[in-house]
């Protein structure tokens, strides 16, 4: 199979790829972890609005700059709900990802090895996780796209002794950490390697780095900060992570592998000389370096790994194809781990997440800017997200006490919003929703008690209610008019 053929499947697999970011793009905008949220949409939208993002010293405005931007423009074009916006900022990022495929053909030209990059292309584009992983607004999410290019014309590069390409290439890698600082472990490895391997390639690596230093300054000054500040308050602020909680050094290594399906492709492992080739043992270099230096900080999460994903499907799609004449695979390892990663494709591209947080007022919020939120002990009231979903025209209240119907129909009788939504997620407090959905009231009443959650939330939850509190379904009321309720397809 030629070069021709691998270009050709790069586009089929790149339409697919970016079908399936927009499936996850439109329907999973809850929170995977509170970062998405607090520390890039909500900062980002108040800098859409010409407010101060009001980030803090260690955390860089790059980011914020960019999802901001795509915010303005969802506003210029008429978006102006809040989930509108973040499905926006989503398909924005999954299209951001897509930089990976083109990494992925540099890296298997250079490599020649075109059948296992065929199926890379298509690995990049339906992994089970990838299209989730790809639309979320993580800084480990959105560094992904640049390294994978990176490492991908970095290795091609340097095969074909083309300079400026490997300007480019650290150009990108370069990029993805400024986006995400730990991605430099990754940018210092790659020196390492050219200054001892392919030395006489020294004065790109010096111009790209000082091109790198930089722009890192650059973005500092134009946010009004002193140059390398943001960089130097990040190492300090991370010098001690243990206070954001410890986990054991091999749970880093195990959350890579999961992008293996280990311990169900464990089969394939028996070809891993195939990884010991050129370009694939520089590349496997690299992700090694990256995920021991994560094993060696306290305080770890999976999505930690999201920037090296794409990279070590390379590793896996090697893998596989050599692995295809091997005893067993076409019929039992080949069959299981399609079925598995079909489930999760479907699982990552369509249902929800968190949905207990942000579902109520995202889903009103997309019926009206006036509603009064009446919070009973809800997950919405407990945490920081509804600022972005509860803008001017609405409010939110948090009621400890049980609310009155007096005190209802007086909200109500200002006249000041178009509904009034009563939310809890505390089972204690359903049956106060409920009896308000039984209650006539003068001029106004109340739906049939609804639930905001998912299918994984659900399942999340029951297995460990205590450390999943986050998973709990919310429960509400919307009480209006009659008619305003049936346009909107509420039950009374």
């Amino acid at each position: 199979m030629g070069t021709k053929n691998l270009w050709k499947h790069l586009w089929i697999a790149l339409a697919i790829g970016f079908l399936f970011r927009f499936f996850s793009a439109y329907f999973v905008f809850g929170p995977q972890a509170l970062d998405d949220y607090l520390n890039q949409l909500i900062p980002s939208y108040k800098f859409a609005q010409g407010l101060p993002h009001l980030l803090p010293a260690w955390r860089s405005p790059l980011v914020v700059w960019m999802i901001g931007t795509v915010i303005k423009v969802a506003q210029e074009v008429g978006i102006t709900s809040p989930v509108g916006q973040v499905q926006a900022v989503y398909l924005f990022l999954g299209a951001f990802s897509l930089t990976a495929f083109l990494g992925c053909y540099y890296f298997f030209k250079a490599v020649q090895d075109e059948r296992a990059g065929v199926v890379a292309v298509y690995f990049t584009a339906l992994h089970g996780l990838m299209p989730f992983v790809s639309t979320r607004a993580f800084l480990e999410s959105m560094s992904m796209g640049p390294l994978t290019l990176g490492l991908g014309l970095l290795i091609w590069a340097v095969v074909n002794e083309k300079r400026f390409a490997i300007v480019a290439a650290l150009f990108s890698i370069g990029i993805a950490t400024l986006i995400r600082f730990q991605v430099g472990s990754i940018y210092v490895a790659v020196l390492v390697w050219i200054l001892f391997f392919h030395r006489k390639f020294w004065k790109e690596v010096l111009l790209t780095s000082v091109l790198i230093l930089g722009i890192n300054a650059g973005i500092d000054w134009l946010d009004n900060r002193v140059p390398f500040s943001t960089l130097i308050e990040y190492l300090r602020t991370n010098k001690d992570v243990s206070k954001y909680g410890v986990q054991p050094w091999y749970s880093t290594w195990a959350a890579w592998l999961v992008i293996g399906f280990v311990p169900f492709s464990l089969p394939l492992l028996f070809q891993w000389r195939v990884l010991m080739k050129k370009g694939f043992k520089e590349i496997l270099f690299f992700i090694l370096i990256f995920v021991l230096a994560h094993s060696l900080v306290p305080h770890k999460e999976e999505r930690f790994m999201y920037p090296i994903f794409a990279v070590s499907l390379w590793m896996w799609a090697a893998l596989w194809v050599h692995s295809s004449d091997q005893k067993g695979f076409k019929t039992v390892v080949r069959p299981i781990l399609l079925f598995i990663n079909f489930i999760i494709l479907a699982v990552g591209c369509f249902i929800n997440t968190q949905v207990g947080e942000v579902g109520v007022p995202a889903k009103l919020s997309r019926q009206s800017s006036r509603v009064l939120y009446l919070d009973r002990n809800s997950l919405v009231g407990q945490g920081q997200m509804s600022e972005y979903f509860i803008r001017a025209g609405s409010s939110l209240e948090r009621r400890p006490a049980i609310i009155s119907n007096d005190e209802l129909m007086n909200q109500w009788g200002s006249k000041e919003f178009e509904a009034i939504a009563i939310m809890t997620s505390q089972t204690e407090i359903l049956p106060e929703l409920n009896l308000l959905s039984s209650q006539d009231f003068k001029n106004m009443h109340c739906s049939e008690t609804q639930e905001e959650s998912s299918f994984v939330d659900g399942i999340i939850y029951r297995m460990n209610p205590k450390r999943n509190q986050r998973r709990k379904p919310t429960w509400f009321v919307v009480c209006s008019d009659l008619a305003w309720l049936r346009s909107h397809g509420y039950k009374i």
